[in-house]
Order: C-alpha cells, then sequence, then structure tokens
C-alpha cells in the first residue's frame, strides 16, 4: 500500500499542496486526501457572483510580480482568462475631498522623488520632512539586525504625513495591521535593502526606477494586478475540477490530530480514525490549535501567539453609471488613524470592467477593522444601514443600492507584527521535532495569494521529500 498523505485545510495553500502531489498520486506512488471543515473549497478566495456582478469575499487580485499564482493559473490552462487592471489608481479622501494618489509601489512609496513633491498629499512641511531622508545617515537600530515597525522606519527617514497618508493606508490595509505595529523585516524587507545599498530611500528607489524602466521609452508600465475573468474563485473551481485522484472532503472537520506510536499521524473525523504516514496542516493557527493533542505541546505554545485580523467588506450595486471623480478610478484609501466606518472603497466595474447585471456601478467597501468587534453582532441589514450614510457622504450619492451583500471574516488575516519572523522560525523549529509534520498557509511566507501558493507547494514537496524514495 502506498504511504498516505493527509492535507488539513482547503484554502489556496492547502489546495496548492494538494496540486504538487498531484503528480506522484497519478502514478500511484501516494494516496492524498484533503480535509476542508466547510462546505466549499478556496477559504477567503470566494466570488460572488450575484446581481451586483462579479463581487469578491476577499482578495480581488494577486501580484504579477510573484509570479506563484499566474504559474499555477497557467498549469490549469486558466491563462486566456487573465485579466490585468481595467482603470487603475485612487483617491486619497482628504478632509472630504479627492486628492489623486501618486503611483506608488506596494509599500505606498511614490518611485520619485519629483512625483512626491508634486503630490497635493503632503504639506510644503511634509514634502520638506520626506526630503530629509537624502541627508539622513543609515539607521543603526536596524542594522543591528533589530525588527522595527514599518511606521517606525519610514517616520524615520521620510517623515510621519508619508507614514499616515501614503503607506499606511497601502501596506496597513493590504496586511489589515496597523502599520506602527506591522514588521518591517517580515513585510518589507526592501525598505531595509534600499537604505543598506543607497543609504537614502529615495536614492535607492530611484535606482530601482532605472532597472526596471520599459524597454521601449513611452511604453505602458505592465499591470502590477492581475485577477481572472469571472473572479478570482475560478481558479478554485479549475483546482477542484482537475485535483482527482486527490480525495477532496468538505464538511469534514478534523477533530483532532496526534501522533502514531509506529510513525506518522492519526487523524480523527466524524468519529472515524484516519492513519496518514505524513501530514500537512494548512489552516489558520486557531484551528490548529483546536485539533492538535496534547503530545504537541510545544507546537502548540508557540501558535497560541499568533493573532489575527479580522475583515468585513460590503458589496453594492447601483443603477446608475457614474464616470466623474471618483468613480474616473479604482478606488479611495484614507489616512491611517481615520475615525471614519469605512477603510477604503473599490469599484469593480472601473477597477477590472466588470459588469452589472442590467447596467450600473459596482462597489466594495471596507469597514474600518477597528470597528468589526461591534459590528460583528449586527446583522447584514443593520451593516448596511450604518455604511451606506458614510459612503453616501464620501461617493457624493443619494441613489438606493439594487443589490447589497456583507462578507464576514472575523480571523481573515494573520498579523504580521514586529517581531513576526522570530515567531515563524520558533514555530517552524517547534514544527521540526514531528517527523513528517508540514506546515503552510498565510503565517509563513507572506499574506498574498503567491505567498499561499509557494508555502504550499513547499510544504507539500517537504512531506513528499520525508517519506524518502
Amino acid at each position: 500500500m502506498p504511504p498516505r498523505i493527509a492535507i488539513i485545510g482547503g484554502g489556496i495553500a492547502g489546495l496548492s499542496a494538494a496540486w504538487e502531489l498531484r503528480p506522484p498520486a497519478e502514478r500511484g506512488a501516494i494516496e492524498v486526501e484533503l480535509f476542508e471543515a466547510s462546505d466549499r473549497l478556496g477559504g477567503t478566495i470566494h466570488t460572488d457572483r450575484g446581481l451586483g456582478g462579479i463581487l469578491e469575499w476577499g482578495p480581488d487580485s494577486f501580484l504579477a510580480r510573484k509570479p506563484e499564482a499566474a504559474t499555477l493559473a497557467r498549469e490549469l490552462g486558466l491563462e486566456p482568462s487573465f485579466l490585468p487592471v481595467h482603470r487603475g489608481g485612487s483617491y486619497l479622501y482628504l478632509k472630504g475631498k479627492y486628492v489623486p494618489f501618486p503611483p506608488v509601489g506596494p509599500t505606498g512609496l511614490p518611485r520619485d522623488l519629483p512625483s512626491l513633491m508634486r503630490s497635493p498629499i503632503l504639506s510644503p512641511m511634509g514634502k520638506l520632512r520626506a526630503a530629509g531622508d537624502l541627508l539622513l545617515p543609515r539607521s543603526r537600530e536596524v542594522r543591528s539586525g533589530k525588527d522595527v515597525s514599518v511606521g517606525d522606519f519610514l517616520g524615520r527617514r521620510l517623515g510621519r504625513a508619508v507614514v499616515d497618508r501614503l503607506a499606511g493606508p497601502v501596506a496597513g490595509g493590504t496586511h489589515l495591521t496597523d502599520i506602527d505595529q506591522l514588521s518591517v523585516r517580515s513585510v518589507y524587507p526592501e525598505l531595509l535593502r534600499l537604505e543598506e545599498q543607497h543609504r537614502s530611500l529615495i536614492l535607492g528607489l530611484r535606482a530601482e526606477a532605472r532597472l526596471h524602466r520599459p524597454a521601449r521609452a513611452g511604453s505602458p508600465a505592465p499591470s502590477p494586478f492581475l485577477t481572472l475573468k469571472g473572479g478570482l474563485e475560478t481558479l478554485i473551481e479549475a483546482l477542484e475540477k482537475q485535483l482527482s485522484p486527490v480525495l477532496l472532503r468538505k464538511n469534514a472537520p478534523v477533530d483532532a490530530l496526534a501522533p502514531r506510536p509506529e510513525g506518522g499521524y492519526l487523524l480523527r473525523q466524524a468519529g472515524s480514525l484516519h492513519p496518514f504516514d505524513a501530514t500537512i496542516i494548512a489552516v489558520p493557527a486557531p484551528g490548529a490549535l483546536a485539533m492538535l493533542s496534547p503530545a504537541f505541546e510545544g507546537l502548540r505554545t508557540v501558535l497560541a501567539r499568533v493573532t489575527y485580523a479580522p475583515t468585513m467588506v460590503v458589496g453594492l450595486a447601483f443603477r446608475e453609471v457614474w464616470d466623474r471623480p471618483p468613480f474616473d478610478r479604482a478606488g479611495i484609501m484614507l489616512p491611517q488613524g481615520t475615525s471614519s466606518i469605512l477603510a477604503g472603497v473599490s469599484f469593480p466595474t472601473r477597477k477590472w470592467g466588470y459588469e452589472v447585471p442590467g447596467g450600473g456601478t459596482s462597489v466594495r467597501a471596507y469597514v474600518n477593522k477597528h470597528r468589526y468587534p461591534v459590528l460583528a453582532k449586527s446583522s447584514d441589514a443593520e451593516i448596511v444601514a450604518q455604511v451606506l450614510p458614510a459612503l453616501r457622504s464620501m461617493l457624493g450619492i443619494s441613489e438606493e443600492p439594487i443589490y447589497t451583500r456583507v462578507f464576514r471574516h472575523p480571523a481573515a488575516m494573520p498579523e504580521y507584527r514586529v517581531g513576526h519572523g522570530e515567531l515563524v522560525t520558533r514555530i517552524r523549529d517547534a514544527a521540526a521535532r514531528y517527523p513528517r509534520l508540514a506546515l503552510a498557509g498565510a503565517l509563513y511566507e507572506g499574506v498574498g495569494i503567491s505567498d499561499c501558493i509557494r508555502s504550499g507547494r513547499a510544504a507539500a514537496r517537504r512531506a513528499r521529500d520525508a517519506l524518502g524514495p
């Protein structure tokens, strides 16, 4: 009988692990079973295709500069479905006005000093303080190897205005963690590299921009983000169709996992015991804690230190078609520390060119995560009733929506707080004490879709290799 591998968790990390193991499973070299607690696969990747058009519950795209998602999609035959940004750019909603956001990189920093100096987002004093980066020495604290927050690092180099109005909305919004708690070493090590190599971030960004200029002058820059026609769940649907002979079990929560005296692991599900030679855990830390037996005491201790951020997205559709500001860009961001119920807004009809059945404009309203604890107890109708006035005020509209959905994620994303790298090292060290056990997911190598795919495929290789030839 061939060795058996269990995958616990049917999000994109677990599915990617299953995809990596499919070839040896097809040859009969191994048997693979995936256990998913809910009635669907994909985790936070979930597309609503109702009367509001295409509205994503969670992420709406993947980064083009990280190849793992695009590679997996190509392997599944989905390259013809690649969809670049239809209309990019965004506004910062600042003191009741739409201020155009300058072209920025993933960190939220402008790619050159002139665009930063021209941007009305910063006051003259804010621009003067940002230019001080050209004169500042390298940080001794960072060079010593200490981890600091992204907010502290950028605040020292460029000033608080850049943190609150540029980096905070982008970096903090992407990672659902306040930028003053977000680990610079774990999330943006390239900032440390720029300082180390160029001393100044501005000089470093300028040098990087020269290296990545389009080959032909005037040629448009490629889209930094990609999605799939029909929504991101197209990726999950393709995986589910093509993963045979991997056995996919939905509605199959794992009650307990324990090491077997003879090697491998014993998995209890719905009162039945299933022996496996290797196991991949691809669920968030709380889910892992709930199933790990006391025999995993060391691993349980470090996993208990992980915190998760909630998110709530309200999807809406309006009959009207608007093309005036702010609807002429992909969306709106708000400064860090805003007291608004909203943290940002995007327009799928503009960003991706998605259509609303019968015509109209679709909107995704991101609820301020600090409001989540109170709103989590509210009904969907109550949440919409609280979000809609703020949305109307921000967008300058009075129309009633023709479609609404509330997408809730109580533990959407692990928080990469200062010291996250050290915590992950301790988790990996604790897991290494258990042979043929591999971990995968957003906790370990990054929170993006490509990061999770890379994590899942790497975990699959570790589990397969641990079984021997």
